[in-house]
């Protein structure tokens, strides 16, 4: 057993050499287990990481004017409010797949939210948009 062990160990110590001795004699000009689309990727990393370092830099909360810091603070006060309606209110009616929709008030479909339901909606309607500015920005 140790002797196979050994044995396999020597074969693979030699096979490494082989291939690290050829490896050094292409230089960088081997291409010996290289992707072909390697220097592609490469360029496209360094791209990626310019443009986030880019975004990085432009997006610095001390260069944000003040009117697109308050309407950021206010989008997130708006998803704040409705975790906190969904979480602690009851902003949904109870609906299970037994039910009717003829049973819900005023026998619509919208008759599943309550009036923090609303609230919940429009807020989660209107959060996302405060982005948009800040993108364009």
């Amino acid at each position: 057993g140790t002797a196979l062990m050994m044995s396999m160990g020597a074969i693979f110590n030699i096979i490494a050499e082989a291939v690290q001795q050829e490896l050094d004699e292409e230089g960088e000009d081997c291409d010996w287990g290289r992707d072909p689309q390697e220097v592609e990727v490469r360029d496209l990393m360094a791209e990626r990481a310019e443009q986030r370092q880019m975004y990085a830099q432009i997006s610095r909360w001390s260069l944000v004017p003040l009117w697109l810091k308050v309407l950021l603070f206010a989008g997130s006060l708006m998803m704040s409010v409705s975790m906190y309606l969904i979480l602690l209110a009851a902003p949904f009616e109870t609906f299970n797949i037994g039910n009717h929709i003829s049973e819900l008030p005023g026998a619509t479909v919208l008759g599943l939210l309550h009036p923090s339901g609303w609230m919940v909606a429009g807020c989660m309607a209107a959060a996302p948009l405060v982005l948009l500015p800040f993108e364009a920005w």
